[in-house]
């Protein structure tokens, strides 16, 4: 009687195994905080990309670049969109085979990786593209065609105070914040494409241990049941 009670209070302390009574199992049970660490990591995330793009959309003067830019944020968008929507749709469908959910994780965590590399290196090719010399000529072939060929003065609100500056310096000034802030929106949805695949990576590493452990589990049981099945009383 006494030892039938001391392998219950095994069974209900232990967390991961059941002091290796053959042919019962504890189930490790992940799949609640998997979800909820995707669901909730994915939301905050699409949240932050959306505030971002649309704080500071609409142009206060006549942005040359303006269309590229937004191009290019909304691709940014899109793929993250997208590697999220995928990530998701893998998690509820493959669920049943955590095998090939690895395996698809790892994947899109690679396919993350490689999305944030190609934006990096386009976003170089802006930066070299689009500089002062860039926008002054675009004052010069634009800007002027549209009775702007009179000096005008303007007022220029800048860190050193206020200052009056001509039209061409302003419209200089003009295009350079807003590069500056196409910038820091394009850096912050690649750091968030990034993120994407590290928080996949640790969702697919997660799905790993817990497999293994589980495995283990399963072996250590098969071998202690089969060394009682063959003890000879």
């Amino acid at each position: 009687m006494e030892d039938n009670n001391e392998n219950n209070n095994n069974l209900n302390n232990s967390s991961l195994f059941n002091d290796y009574i053959p042919g019962h199992f504890i189930i490790i049970k992940f799949d609640k905080t998997y979800m909820a660490i995707e669901l909730i990591s994915y939301l905050i995330i699409i949240l932050i990309a959306i505030v971002a793009f649309l704080y500071g959309t609409n142009s206060a003067f006549n942005d040359p670049i303006a269309d590229i830019k937004n191009n290019f944020l909304t691709g940014q968008l899109i793929c993250i969109g997208i590697t999220i929507l995928v990530a998701i749709l893998v998690s509820c469908l493959t669920r049943s085979s955590k095998e090939n959910l690895i395996t698809y994780l790892r994947i899109i965590t690679i396919a993350s990786i490689v999305i944030s590399i190609i934006f990096v290196f386009i976003k170089i090719n802006f930066n070299s593209k689009y500089n002062e010399n860039t926008f002054e000529q675009y004052y010069n072939q634009y800007e002027k065609q549209n009775d702007l060929k009179e000096e005008r003065a303007n007022l220029n609100i800048n860190i050193s105070g206020l200052g009056i500056v001509d039209s061409k310096t302003a419209y200089i000034e003009q295009n350079k914040n807003s590069y500056t802030n196409f910038t820091i929106k394009s850096s912050l949805y690649i750091v968030l494409q990034i993120l994407i695949g590290l928080i996949i990576f640790y969702l697919s590493h997660r799905l790993s241990s817990m497999e293994k452990i589980k495995n283990n589990v399963s072996k250590d049981d098969d071998i202690l049941f089969d060394n009682e099945t063959n003890v000879k009383y």
